[in-house]
């Protein structure tokens, strides 16, 4: 497992599996604590940050829309997803002893199948996290998650992010994203600046800038 210890973030979708350790992981403002067997999930965009204790191991996973959805038709797979939905996503779930076996089984053969290279390997891992995220969906069903309130600013900067990912084009002012989002722009640049440390300018100022980074 590979963590960066300072807060930054990504442009893919990104899951961390911490089988042993633990520590904090704070996602979006937002601290979870960290225990042997819990999974962190995260959209392109949160910005987040591991302490982790020295003998921290486990797995990270990392994926664009783009791959995940190489068999599906549509984004909808994602935006259902408990994990990945823009309001009150599950960004972290405790683990039961038999979930980490089903999920350790799938870990290796994502990584077998990874090293391995052959014909048909992409749509093989594709297929394993679909099923990964199936179990741990009905994993947060039937056991209670790492729930946390999540501020009304950092929902809103959410919905801001998407609606760029979205309109990147079309909108190129903040105070039309505001009025898209029916909210002021004062209050736009509140969120923003309480969830990311820039204000809604910034945020579309700097947002190319994000691409190809992590």
């Amino acid at each position: 497992m590979n963590t960066l210890p300072y807060p930054h973030r990504h442009d893919f979708f990104h899951v961390v599996w911490v089988t042993r350790g633990t520590g904090t992981h704070t996602i979006d403002s937002v601290p979870y604590s960290v225990n042997p067997n819990t999974m962190f999930f995260m959209k392109p965009g949160q910005i987040h940050t591991f302490e982790l204790s020295d003998d921290a191991t486990g797995y990270t996973l990392n994926f664009s829309q783009e791959f995940f959805l190489l068999n599906m038709r549509s984004t909808v797979v994602i935006d259902n997803n408990p994990f990945f939905r823009l309001d009150d996503p599950v960004q972290a779930l405790n683990l039961t002893e038999n979930v980490a076996y089903s999920l350790q089984f799938i870990m290796d053969r994502i990584e077998a199948e990874y090293q391995s290279e052959l014909n048909g390997y992409h749509n093989i891992i594709c297929s394993y996290l679909h099923i990964l995220f199936t179990l741990t969906a009905r994993a947060a069903n039937q056991r209670e998650h790492c729930k946390d309130h999540i501020s009304p600013h950092i929902l809103l900067a959410r919905r801001f992010r998407k609606l760029l990912e979205e309109e990147p084009v079309s909108l190129t002012s903040s105070s039309r994203y505001a009025h898209t989002l029916c909210v002021s722009e004062r209050r736009l640049s509140e969120a923003t600046k309480a969830a990311e440390g820039l204000t809604a300018t910034e945020v579309i100022r700097v947002l190319p800038r994000y691409c190809g980074h992590s």
